[in-house]
């Protein structure tokens, strides 16, 4: 055995029609894993000793052979690990790498790959005797029907997902049988390839593009709780096959349409679109990312050895959608949807700041600065409130594409104010914290990023922080960003976002709240016509 470099040029016919498998796996702590360094590559493109792999890596190489492929792909082993530039390169790759194999295989039940094989040892049938209708006596072998819950991420396209939607069962039990599902790695790797083979200690599960099947039959019937099977997977294949049949549309400058300003208006100008060509593209764009939002929450429910891997690891599933939402991405952030700057956390109470390598940044208006919870979005706007966002110099119309380095964003728009921020403990045995933020004597609830906020985050009752009020949803809600001014260079962090669905006058009780739209009147009383807001005065804040 050994390792092989692949040329493209050589290996294109290869590469191209996936003439190798592909292992996912857990690496557990690592220390067993064998791995591929400066110092071990040259010997490793000659010979890897046999009795230096894991069980897992050698059963993974006679199921290879056994399909009649000569070609593996181990990440370990294949990617340079002490190349820092060269395997995030590599990294950017990923969808080429799973998405044009033949099949991915999966140590789904293996929490640790150095120590743990690929094809665990499987429940063995019983016997039990039964009599039949005539009294005859006949022994039978059963078994206990695999859970197939992990399996089937609960996903509706018209519904909103909570916290017990998340994509796979959380408890310890089905973690203990499936940890390879729980990973943020593995989670790519397996929505980028179009056919992956899960070992389990039950059983083997066949899972692609258009859904699963198993060797008890039975995964169609043991969806968890019942609901809808996970349609995420299917709906990325859909889009990656759409983009595969579609045409490029290039703009006036010959590239994609990728932009720094995130201006519809400004994106579907450059690429010179019919009408129909534009309503096509805004459709798509739409539909793509609310599939994108699903995927960051399902990618953000799973876990990573090191904070630093959090937009590293999700970076080739961007670039697959790149083609489809014709935009730039920063940081986790599609630059031409202000919407997507409106995530938030389902539990602040479990996040932190991630610790990023040296030089890495990941600025605070993306979804990736907090870590320890999974992250939402509200991707559907019944009323646009005029906030605009772009990225650099205003007028720059660079290539935008960072998978992985942040940049300061100019946000701006006509309702924005500043408001007095208020802490408030309730009397009960509980003694919870709510977050108040007034104006004008109207108060409205708001959940910080980090709950309590601490360090860079930290707020004091009475400070002023900025609310930029960005949509109104189909919930009758008002959402916008809140903003915590940095000290001396007049830039700004996100500490939260604001979803009002109604507001109270200070000092009185909860029940003589108003609906939220009376906050437009207390906070913005300048403002006389909401259909005009890009006429009145608008204020532009550094996001960093």
């Amino acid at each position: 055995m050994r390792l092989h470099e692949s040329e493209y040029i050589r290996d294109e016919r290869r590469y191209e029609h996936g003439e190798y498998i592909a292992l996912s796996h857990v690496w557990g702590l690592g220390k067993g894993i064998p791995k591929t360094t400066l110092a071990t590559l040259q010997s490793h493109k000659k010979s890897i000793p046999w009795s230096t792999l894991p069980r897992a890596y050698q059963e993974a190489v006679f199921l290879t052979r056994a399909l009649g492929f000569r070609w593996l792909f181990i990440d370990s082993l294949c990617l340079i690990q002490d190349d820092v530039q060269e395997k995030l390169e590599d990294s950017l790759k990923m969808d080429e790498i799973f998405g044009n194999a033949f099949l991915t295989i999966a140590a789904t039940s293996a929490s640790d790959s150095s120590t743990q094989p690929l094809f665990p040892p499987k429940t063995q049938p019983f016997k039990i005797q039964a009599t039949d209708h005539k009294g005859s006596l006949h022994k039978i072998n059963v078994r206990e029907q695999p859970s197939h819950y992990s399996f089937k991420a609960p996903f509706d396209g018209n519904a909103h997902m909570n916290e017990w939607e998340l994509p796979f069962n959380m408890s310890e039990e089905a973690n203990l049988h499936t940890p390879l599902l729980i990973r943020a790695w593995p989670y790519a790797e397996r929505l980028l390839s179009p056919r992956v083979l899960h070992f389990t200690k039950s059983e083997m599960i066949l899972e692609c593009r258009e859904g699963y099947q198993c060797e008890c039959g039975r995964i169609d019937e043991s969806t968890y709780d019942s609901r809808p099977n996970d349609q995420v997977k299917q709906e990325f294949g859909r889009v990656i096959a759409e983009t595969l049949n579609r045409p490029q549309q290039a703009n006036s400058n010959g590239n994609m349409g990728h932009t720094r300003t995130d201006s519809m208006t400004n994106q579907l100008a450059s690429t010179h679109l019919t009408n129909g060509a534009q309503q096509d593209l805004l459709r798509r764009r739409e539909e793509t990312l609310q599939l994108w939002s699903y995927i960051i929450t399902e990618y953000t429910a799973r876990h990573l050895t090191y904070d630093s891997d959090r937009l590293i690891a999700i970076a080739s599933i961007a670039k697959a959608l790149s083609p489809t939402l014709q935009s730039g991405y920063i940081a986790g952030q599609w630059t031409f949807s202000t919407l997507g700057l409106l995530w938030y956390p389902n539990d602040s109470s479990r996040c932190r700041r991630p610790k990023l390598a040296q030089g890495q940044n990941v600025p605070s208006w993306s979804w990736a600065s907090v870590e320890g919870s999974p992250i939402f979005f509200d991707n559907t706007s019944a009323m646009d409130l005029a906030c605009r966002a772009s990225f650099g110099p205003k007028g720059k119309r660079a290539s935008a594409w960072s998978p992985i380095m942040g940049e300061p964003l100019e946000l701006s728009g006509a309702m924005a104010a500043e408001v007095i921020f208020h802490t408030s403990t309730s009397a009960s045995s509980e003694q919870k914290t709510s977050y108040i933020l007034a104006k004008n004597g109207m108060a409205v609830d708001f959940t910080p990023d980090i709950v309590p906020p601490r360090g860079e985050d930290t707020l004091q009752d009475g400070e002023t922080l900025v609310c930029v009020l960005v949509s109104m949803t189909f919930r009758s809600s008002i959402v916008g960003i809140v903003l915590k001014p940095s000290p001396g260079n007049n830039t700004y962090r996100r500490v939260g976002r604001l979803e009002c669905y109604e507001c109270t006058p200070e000092g009185i009780e909860q029940e003589m709240s108003e609906d939220a739209e009376a906050l437009f009147e207390h906070w913005f009383p300048e403002i006389q016509d909401m259909t005009q807001l890009d006429n009145y005065p608008q204020r532009t804040f550094t996001v960093v």
